[in-house]
C-alpha cells in the first residue's frame, strides 16, 4: 500500500509517467536462453539474456561456463575439456566446481566421448547390465568385477562375452 501511495503521489504530484522497468525473467526462461545454441533465439531472448547477465556478474559467469561445455559437446571438442576444467575449477561455485572434479576423475572417457563422431549406446548399456548382475551375484559393488576379466574364482568360465541366463518368470 505505501509503495502504491508513494507512486500515486509522484505521478500526481506532476512527476510524469516513468516507464516501468520490465519484468523480471524467470529461471526457467534465462536457463533456457543459455542453453539454446546461438542461432535458436530471437532478438528478443538474445536482449533478454543480456539484460540478465549484466544486471548479476555471477550469472555472466555462470552462464560463459555453461554454454562453453555445450559448445564442447555440440562441436564435440573433446581436446579444449582440460582447459574448460580448470575454468570451472576457479569459478566461485562449488557445484560447477563439483561437476568438474567428477569428469577429471573420468577424463579419458569423457574426453573419449566428447571426441569420437559414432556412438556404441546399446553395447554399453549392455555392458553394464551384465557388470551389474554380476555384481548383485558376486558380493556387490567393491567386488573386482570388470570388463575384461573373469567375474569370480568359483566360476572363472564366466567372462564378459557370455550370456547371462534370463531367470524364468512363467511360474509365478
Amino acid at each position: 500500500m505505501r509503495t502504491l501511495d508513494r507512486r500515486l503521489a509522484t505521478i500526481r504530484a506532476g512527476g510524469g509517467q516513468q516507464p516501468l522497468p520490465p519484468p523480471l525473467p524467470s529461471t526457467r526462461q534465462i536457463t533456457g536462453w543459455i542453453m539454446r545454441a546461438d542461432s535458436k533465439p530471437n532478438d528478443g531472448d538474445r536482449l533478454a539474456l543480456k539484460d540478465a547477465l549484466t544486471r548479476c556478474l555471477d550469472l555472466a559467469t555462470l552462464a560463459d561456463l555453461a554454454q562453453g561445455f555445450t559448445d564442447l559437446v555440440r562441436q564435440r571438442c573433446g581436446q579444449h575439456l582440460v582447459q574448460w576444467i580448470e575454468t570451472a575449477q576457479q569459478a566461485p561455485f562449488p557445484q560447477i566446481d563439483g561437476f568438474a572434479a567428477g569428469l577429471l576423475n573420468d577424463l579419458d572417457a569423457v574426453t573419449a566421448g566428447l571426441t569420437q563422431p559414432w556412438s556404441s549406446d546399446a553395447v554399453e548399456g549392455n555392458v553394464n547390465r551384465i557388470k551389474m548382475l554380476k555384481r548383485q551375484m558376486f558380493g556387490g559393488q567393491n567386488s573386482t568385477c570388470y570388463a575384461s576379466e573373469s567375474c569370480s574364482p568359483k566360476h572363472p568360465h564366466w567372462t564378459i562375452n557370455e550370456s547371462v541366463p534370463e531367470p524364468d518368470l512363467s511360474r509365478r
